[in-house]
């Protein structure tokens, strides 16, 4: 009798670990697409990166060197904040498989997510601000052809 236990515990221990790294996986597989979420968004539709990378393209030649620079002086403040959000994301990884799980913690995560990711934007805007601020009329009417034109590619590649 002790024989049959032994084999039905070690079955039963396998199916368990079985079930909890699928899981993980599912569980790792729907934080990843969620950690992803802007940047990868239904075709058409524009996101705060791509709309973002779409207005430093769009300004007057002239006046990219000035915003390059404007850009390297935030470099550092951020690389902190990418440095922030992989720590973030670290820290999901060990709430997701951590034995006291608890779904308050990962909803905390993401709204730091979303905190970091929305000073990324913010910090991008503001420079740009400051270069349209500075641009002429002629030079603001370009930006704005250029914004166009890239909307209208867009709307041709879906």
């Amino acid at each position: 009798m002790t024989q049959d236990t032994k084999t039905t515990g070690k079955w039963r221990s396998w199916l368990l670990i079985g079930s909890l790294a699928l899981n993980l996986i599912i569980i790792g597989a729907i934080a990843g697409s969620a950690l992803r979420g802007p940047d990868r968004a239904p075709r058409g539709k524009m996101t705060q990166p791509d709309l973002l990378r779409d207005l430093v393209q769009a300004v007057p030649k002239d006046q990219r060197g000035e915003l390059r620079k404007d850009l390297n002086a935030k470099r550092d403040e951020l690389r902190g904040m990418r440095t922030e959000m992989q720590s973030r994301r670290q820290d999901l990884v060990r709430v997701l498989v951590s034995p006291e799980f608890d779904i308050s913690q990962i909803v905390a995560i993401f709204d730091d997510h979303r905190v970091i990711l929305s000073r990324i934007a913010s910090g991008g805007h503001e420079i740009i601000i400051r270069r349209i601020e500075a641009m002429s009329p002629e030079e603001r009417e370009e930006f704005a052809q250029n914004i166009e034109r890239y909307q209208d590619r867009r709307r041709k590649s879906k």
